[in-house]
Formats: structure tokens, C-alpha cells, sequence
């Protein structure tokens, strides 16, 4: 067997495993990528004493331990995140976006893959370097999701570790960051109180959500499905809009080829028209 090449004897359960994992979750592997899900997998039947793939994929068909598609779906969503991530979005969302969608009130913001958190955790220092902390504890709420289960609960935490705190400003480090030991740091309880964060799938044929958001921060996520589970999404986020609400994808990431009717105001930067 060559490097980084899947055994043939797991070829069949890997791409069992691998149309299920794209049904249930809408996380698509492409082929050069086969071989990151196969060493998830295999690191997953390692800590639950599964012989093999084959074993895994048994049990998962026979429907008698639940938890077991929880935990496949924590094994193979991509976690990897920072604070502070495409700046030039950031500053579009604070010098533009903000000011309008203030004027309603209570402003709703949904980071739709919220991953441990640092995407809420930025927009909430954003806000709180504009409006203040107590403003911002009582006009704004921000919603992060993530498929994870893991990495929601290091969401509600809030502690990172230093190395993965180098894109925060010093400045702000200090200010809404409090050292909790072990080179560890907590954001302020006045940011975590207005951050919640939930374990949801986006490919959930019903969205649970009673009010809509003004803003919804989707970025880094649309890669990973294909482009009929791409164009869902991003309908079904735009039915849970606010009238003239926006949408931030990444930068790297283009509404251009889907049917959607979002409205581009410039790349990553979208709308919603009435």
C-alpha cells in the first residue's frame, strides 16, 4: 500500500460511510480528500473499539446506539477556525451593516458554523468596541450553530489557549480577555452572555428558529457541500433573513452559480431585497 492511500479491503466502507456521512450531515469529501475522512474514521473506530471500518458501519446501520452518527459527525466536520478571520469582512460588516440593522432594535446575528466560537466571539468585540459593553448586552444577541457537539461546548466556555489568540489585537486581548491559567484566557462573562451557542445541522429539514436574523455570517461552509445542498442552504438562510438583512460568506466563496435570489453588493457581501 502506498502512502496516504486507503487499504482496498476498506474501499466499500469508506464510500458507505462516506454517502451517508454526505445525506445526514451535507459534508461532502471530494476524492483528493478521501484519505483525511478515512484517518478520521479510523481514529473514531479507535476510541469507540470498532475493529474497522466495516465494524462502524454495521453498527451505524443497525440503528441501536444513537449517539454513534453524533459522534461520526464530530469526527468529520472541520473545525478549524480563528478570531478575527477576513478582516476586510469585518470592517464592511462594522462600518457598513451595523449602522443600518441598529435602527431595528434588537439586532439578531446568526454565525450559521460557529465552530469553538472565535467567529461569535469576534463580532461580539466588534460590537462592543462600537456600542460598549452594556449597549451591547442589552441590544444584541448573536447565535452560533455548529454540527459539533464537541466544539459547541468549548464555544460556551470561552477559553482559549494563547497560541490560538495571535490574530486579537494586545489591546484588545487585555481588555476582554481575563488569563484563567495555563496560558489559558476566558472572554469577558458580559461577551459570553450575549453569545449563545447550539448544535445544529444545516441540512435539518426543519429550522427551529422563531425570529429571524439580521445578519447571517456563513463562511467557510459552503465548500463542503455540493452545489444542489450549497443552493438549499443558502435559500433556507435567506427565508430566515430579515427584509434588506444580509449574508457574509467567505471570501473565497460565490453565490454566482446558484439560484438564490441574494442580491451581491460586493464579494462575500450580500443582501436580501424586497
Amino acid at each position: 500500500m502506498q502512502a496516504n492511500t486507503v487499504p482496498e479491503r476498506d474501499l466499500a466502507a469508506l464510500r458507505a460511510l462516506k454517502d451517508w456521512i454526505e445525506t445526514h450531515t451535507g459534508i461532502y469529501y471530494r476524492h483528493e480528500s478521501q484519505y483525511i475522512l478515512y484517518c478520521r474514521l479510523i481514529q473514531l473506530c479507535l476510541k469507540l473499539n470498532f475493529k474497522g471500518l466495516e465494524a462502524l458501519l454495521q453498527e451505524l446501520r443497525s440503528g441501536q446506539n444513537p449517539q454513534l452518527s453524533l459522534s461520526i459527525a464530530q469526527y468529520v466536520s472541520t473545525t478549524h477556525t480563528h478570531f478575527f478571520r477576513e478582516p476586510e469582512s469585518l470592517d464592511y460588516f462594522e462600518q457598513h451593516i451595523l449602522p443600518e440593522i441598529r435602527q431595528n432594535g434588537q439586532v439578531r446575528i446568526w454565525s450559521t458554523a460557529s465552530s469553538s466560537g472565535e467567529e461569535a466571539y469576534s463580532l461580539a468585540i466588534c460590537l462592543a468596541e462600537k456600542y460598549g459593553l452594556q449597549t451591547v448586552v442589552n441590544n444584541f444577541q448573536i447565535l452560533g450553530t455548529d454540527i459539533n457537539a464537541h466544539v459547541i461546548r468549548h464555544a460556551e466556555l470561552g477559553i482559549y489557549h494563547s497560541d490560538r489568540m495571535n490574530d486579537i489585537p494586545p489591546a484588545l486581548k487585555e481588555k476582554y480577555f481575563k488569563a484563567v491559567g495555563m496560558n489559558q484566557y476566558q472572554i469577558l462573562p458580559e461577551l459570553r452572555q450575549i453569545c449563545t451557542f447550539r448544535r445544529f445541522n444545516l441540512q435539518s429539514e426543519e429550522w427551529p428558529f422563531r425570529n429571524k436574523f439580521h445578519v447571517s455570517f456563513c463562511r467557510n461552509v459552503l465548500y463542503y457541500f455540493q452545489k444542489q445542498q450549497q443552493n438549499q442552504v443558502i435559500n433556507k438562510i435567506y427565508d430566515h433573513i430579515s427584509p434588506q438583512g444580509y449574508l457574509i460568506t467567505s471570501v473565497t466563496e460565490s453565490l454566482s452559480q446558484m439560484i438564490t435570489p441574494w442580491v451581491m453588493l460586493r464579494p462575500a457581501i450580500y443582501q436580501k431585497q424586497v
